[in-house]
């Protein structure tokens, strides 16, 4: 974990624009049994265990390649950020039928929002992508809702090489 950072003017804004998605999905989607920040993508394991509750969304950041307009001091990244939809079958409504209707809601909501997070673009490339494998979903349906979002993450820093004010590594303070 890298605590504050003393010349290097950063303000956490992947974990501010994941918390943003996850609070608008919780509101606009009060009937998910989940909505979570997921650490990256699904294997076969991981999905069984996070399949148990649904219907349910997972929030993942994906890569963060530097933007390419860097005409300013400011650092930009395009956020390739995801949306896991997983769903399972339900007594009126298949697991595919009830993917597609949340699949199909996402987009617009994703075409239009910022997230609550200051010095954020519109979302690009919006691709929904269905991931059903009937091997390795085990009754469910799994859909990815994929976007880029340019984010404005922090300024240069005011010397050539700089060291976070704390620095952690398992738990424990490597500098001072």
């Amino acid at each position: 974990m890298i605590g504050p950072m003393n010349n290097w003017v950063c303000s956490m804004k992947i974990n501010e624009i994941l918390d943003g998605i996850k609070t608008q999905l919780k509101t606009q989607f009060p009937e998910l049994k989940t909505c979570e920040i997921h650490d990256g993508r699904f294997d076969v394991s991981e999905l069984k265990r996070v399949s148990t509750k649904t219907p349910a969304m997972h929030i993942s950041v994906l890569g963060l390649p530097m933007s390419s307009d860097q005409s300013t001091e400011e650092v930009n990244v395009d956020a390739s950020l995801v949306i896991y939809v997983i769903t399972s079958d339900q007594p009126k409504l298949s697991k595919g039928e009830s993917a597609r209707n949340l699949v199909e809601a996402l987009i617009p909501t994703v075409s239009h929002q910022r997230w609550g997070v200051m010095q954020t673009g519109k979302a690009e490339s919006i691709n929904a992508q269905n991931l059903f494998n009937s091997t390795a979903n085990h009754g469910i349906a799994l859909w990815a809702v994929t976007w880029r979002q340019n984010l404005t993450i922090g300024s240069e820093p005011e010397q050539e090489s700089f060291m976070p004010a704390e620095l952690y590594v398992d738990g424990v303070q490597i500098n001072e």
